[in-house]
């Protein structure tokens, strides 16, 4: 089965699916671009109005902040309350959250296990000038005994 089309447009709610919203791969097609990733960032200072967020980013319009935060509100990364006449967005980690964790899960153990190959390697580096150093001395010592 193919997956569903990402619109990257204010398509509504209604028109998308739940298993667009929130696949893995909604959420990377959101953070490929680089205005929604700093509008990401924006947001982890705390929460902004989408009129603070214009402001942040004079090259874009109104419309395109809008929008893009509306594909990032669709995916569930922001959250977006209502306070009279503002809106008042906030970052919603815990997608990222997983999406980190379905990445590096899966290579964690392996990660670990070449690293402590590096160590043991290092290591044994480290220790053979002093292993040769001392059978040195030991043939030295051997030596002058006889």
């Amino acid at each position: 089965m193919r997956p569903e089309p990402f619109h990257d447009t204010l398509t509504p709610v209604s028109e998308r699916t739940s298993h667009e919203m929130t696949t893995t791969d909604g959420i990377w097609r959101a953070l490929a671009n680089q205005q929604r990733r700093s509008l990401l960032a924006a947001l982890r200072d705390g929460p902004k109005t989408t009129t603070e967020l214009v402001e942040r980013f004079p090259e874009l319009t109104r419309f395109a902040v809008m929008k893009h935060i509306a594909v990032l509100r669709e995916i569930d990364l922001v959250r977006t309350r209502e306070d009279g006449p503002r809106r008042i967005n906030s970052l919603n980690a815990v997608p990222l959250r997983m999406l980190y964790e379905e990445l590096v899960d899966g290579y964690q153990d392996l990660w670990a296990r070449q690293l402590i190959g590096v160590k043991r390697h290092a290591e044994q580096r480290a220790r053979e000038p002093h292993e040769a150093k001392r059978a040195s001395a030991d043939s030295d010592e051997l030596a002058s005994s006889d």
